[in-house]
């Protein structure tokens, strides 16, 4: 059985919190750099939430609310590291069983087909304005036996930090 909670970020989670601003602006040079720059525009883009140091304070908190409802219900935590990322990770980040991946689908169906159970935390929190990102956080666990209320409790846990449940999108299979 496979568990999926897809949730998005609708409101700043530090809203009273003064940060300094942690955004260098780009190096723009040349004709090739100011190209590129153009190339990435789009129509819309999602809104800035968190800063880069808030972004991991907030997962922080999702992974404490993995840890204390989905502990016993994965061998593999699955993740990607997304850059620029110049800031320290929290202590929660090296774990024995979390691993910083560069493509999720290859290693999760790796793990899956050896029979792990699997925990994929995929995150678009987006902190500057050309930065992909729709400021979602999507939680799947795979081989999930008997795993489905300790799974709806951490999601209710998530939907307390702000992470809004996408009711069109959960997935149970």
């Amino acid at each position: 059985m496979t568990l999926a909670y897809h949730s998005q970020l609708r409101h700043r989670p530090y809203p009273d919190q003064v940060i300094s601003g942690d955004f260098n602006s780009l190096q723009l040079e040349t004709a090739d750099d100011f190209a590129a720059y153009r190339a990435m525009a789009q129509s819309r883009w999602a809104p800035i939430l968190v800063s880069f140091s808030q972004k991991y304070q907030i997962l922080d908190r999702v992974l404490a609310a993995i840890e204390a409802h989905l502990d016993d219900d994965y061998d593999v935590l699955l993740t990607t590291l997304r850059v620029p990322g110049a800031m320290r990770f929290p202590k929660r980040y090296y774990d024995d069983r979390l691993f910083l991946v560069a493509d999720l689908a290859m290693e999760t169906a790796r793990q899956v087909s050896r029979g792990a159970r699997v925990l994929v935390m995929q995150e678009g929190l987006v902190r500057h304005p050309m930065e992909t990102g729709q400021n979602e956080l999507v939680l799947t666990l795979h081989n999930a036996d008997a795993a489905a209320t300790r799974f709806a409790a951490c999601g209710q846990d998530l939907a307390a930090l702000g992470f809004d449940p996408m009711p069109d999108l959960a997935l149970a299979d």
